[in-house]
């Protein structure tokens, strides 16, 4: 490998680190309902999911709506579902704080 390839951030941390964006922004926006935090987790594996299609494009030439559905779909499912169970727990724990302060 050599230097400039090594100081070359993959698209896995640049992803992540603008998954951790999407978080932030949602967080001081104050976004607590389950709709919200749902929206913002979908967000966000948007945010991973959709650059994550470049590289088979340009490697194997395939085209968008081939890698959608052989590539993507897959992954959307599971995406949904923790979207909405991270949704669930964190508005959860903001309720019963809630409750707790009150």
């Amino acid at each position: 490998m050599t230097l400039s390839k090594a100081l070359v951030p993959s698209n896995a941390i640049v992803t992540r680190v603008a998954m951790v964006a999407v978080a932030g922004i949602a967080a001081d926006r104050g976004v607590k309902s389950f709709v919200g935090l749902s929206v913002a987790g979908l967000i966000a594996g948007a945010v991973l999911d959709v650059p994550g299609l470049a590289w088979p494009a340009l490697v194997l030439g395939k085209s968008v709506p081939e890698l959608r559905s052989g590539w993507m779909m897959p992954f959307l499912a599971g995406d949904t579902v923790k979207a909405i169970i991270a949704a669930l727990i964190v508005s959860g724990g903001w309720s019963v704080l809630a409750r707790r302060h009150a």
